[in-house]
């Protein structure tokens, strides 16, 4: 066992826990997955900035993409009434 500390988000809080450690492959797949989630955040913020930050102008930009890529649009199931 080894401890870690990890955020509850359920109480806001970090909590030191006691875990089995993870296996190699495990662990550099949680890496992997990672480092894509910060180069898509860093995509996000480096187009959030060419737009001064705003969130209208944003909007309007991903509106004009959908304009121009209709087919690379996914549109939710129909979901049926209960």
């Amino acid at each position: 066992m080894i401890a870690v500390t990890r955020y509850s988000m359920a109480a806001g809080v970090w909590r030191s826990v006691r875990e089995k450690p993870m296996s190699d492959q495990i662990e550099q797949s949680l890496e992997v997955e990672e480092e894509e989630i910060y180069r898509v955040r860093q995509a996000r913020r480096r187009i959030s900035e060419r737009f001064g930050n705003d969130p209208y102008r944003l909007v309007a930009h991903y509106q004009e993409r959908q304009k121009q890529h209709p087919k690379r649009i996914l549109h939710a199931p129909e979901s049926k009434p209960t």
